[in-house]
């Protein structure tokens, strides 16, 4: 699973990193939001107890005594949960690290870094939190399907499913040296893989030469920067996709509007 090393998501443009640093309860208030983050209104939870919760598709901290679950919804929001209370933030400026307010509250703020979390809660700060779990990671194999139904997992060999894809290319431009990018196209309909830096995973929808692939989410981990481009230049294509095939030499070709990428296994 990502590493929480926060990126977020790079999808990742890391515009909400700024250069002035803030600790987690060092958040101004007068800081500047997107508009939809005045309309946004933290509301109770659905259950009384975080074990009722399903965090599989979570980040699961331990903050002293509290637990936190974090679903990063893209690049600017998550959802946070802590106890029996659903928080909506929204990505702040942070001259390290990730850093997410609360909607309503600027005194309620979660920051990452590395493996490394810290929670202010209504103006209290929590001991520094630790990583207990991450979402469960994306099966991977073939759907055993009739022939002929168009589905890409009817041929795990020469169709989507399967084992990982490892990128060769990116919009033309080749990939770093060393770097990896991978994915795998699993038979719940997520994508997974590594996106140069960081962890990232994708709902996607396949058919017969078709595939789209909705918003990555992805962890916070910080690179060096040519690494930052290039999976936000991945993450941007994969989002592009509108088709893809098996090249006769076995490669895989993803292609939409001004978009590529090639991998191999």
């Amino acid at each position: 699973m990502p590493k929480l090393s926060r990126l977020t998501l790079s999808l990742l443009g890391l515009s909400a990193i700024g250069l002035v640093a803030c600790g987690p309860s060092e958040q101004d208030a007068a800081d500047p939001l997107d508009a939809e983050m005045d309309q946004a209104a933290d509301r109770p939870a659905d259950f009384d107890d975080m074990d009722d919760v399903d965090t599989s598709d979570a980040y699961v901290f331990r903050c002293g005594a509290a637990q936190v679950a974090v679903r990063f919804q893209g690049v600017e929001r998550m959802e946070m949960t802590v106890g029996d209370q659903v928080y909506t933030m929204f990505s702040v400026v942070s001259g390290s690290g990730a850093q997410f307010q609360s909607a309503n509250d600027p005194n309620t703020v979660f920051w990452t870094e590395g493996d490394s979390a810290m929670l202010t809660l209504a103006g209290e700060d929590y001991p520094e939190c630790t990583l207990v779990s991450e979402p469960e990671a994306v099966e991977t194999g073939a759907v055993d399907t009739s022939a002929g139904t168009g589905d890409p997992y009817a041929d795990a060999s020469a169709g989507l499913g399967g084992s990982e894809w490892v990128v060769e290319d990116i919009n033309g431009g080749g990939i770093i040296d060393s770097s990896r990018a991978t994915l795998t196209f699993g038979p719940d309909g997520r994508v997974a893989g590594m996106a140069s830096c960081n962890n990232y995973n994708a709902s996607y929808e396949a058919g017969e030469g078709t595939l789209t692939v909705g918003p990555a989410a992805a962890t916070r981990k910080m690179c060096a920067e040519a690494l930052m481009n290039q999976e936000t230049d991945f993450l941007n294509a994969l989002e592009g996709i509108s088709s893809w095939q098996i090249t006769p030499e076995g490669a895989l070709e993803l292609s939409g509007d001004d978009v590529s990428i090639i991998a191999r296994r």
